[in-house]
């Protein structure tokens, strides 16, 4: 009994969805279906994203990993 409800609650977190919203209830997507992290309008919140110079390749490469690409730097401001 206890493998049967273990089975039956992970396979329902297979179909669970998250999204975050800061600052407010409302957000600023249009389309909320493809936003995970969104921001109140008209408030001074972000993320702090490092920067690189070189993009990472091969093996280099982490899954989930947020940069900036700052190969030129007048166009990453």
């Amino acid at each position: 009994m206890k493998k049967v409800i273990f089975t039956l609650l992970i396979a329902s977190f297979s179909f669970a969805n998250a999204q975050v919203i800061l600052g407010d209830a409302v957000g600023t997507a249009a389309n909320k279906t493809s936003v995970l992290l969104d921001f109140a309008a008209n408030q001074n919140k972000g993320i702090i994203v490092p920067y690189v110079r070189t993009l990472p390749t091969g093996n280099a490469l982490v899954g989930g990993s947020i940069i900036l690409d700052a190969t030129t730097a007048t166009a990453a401001r």
